[in-house]
């Protein structure tokens, strides 16, 4: 496992997100927010496609925290989310 201490994306998502359980699915807005953002990198997620926004991702059971395809692959070892 490579050492990601000093990687930008990294704040303290360690207290939220380590060994949590995430399945990837389609994008979709509960409550009154439309969009969301990746927990790492802060990339949108949107239920339109539009430009620069990605419309599918890896998302929590309880559905409240959003990550992208590009920090599943780059944190799901140090996350241990296996």
């Amino acid at each position: 496992m490579n050492d990601m201490s000093e990687d930008w994306r990294l704040l303290n998502q360690l207290q939220y997100l380590y060994n949590a359980r995430l399945v990837f699915k389609p994008y979709n807005h509960c409550g009154h927010w439309d969009r969301e953002q990746c927990e790492f990198c802060a990339k949108k997620f949107d239920v339109a496609v539009v430009e620069n926004t990605m419309q599918q991702g890896y998302v929590t059971e309880a559905g409240d925290r959003w990550v992208c395809e590009k920090c599943y692959g780059d944190f799901g070892e140090w996350f241990d989310w296996g």
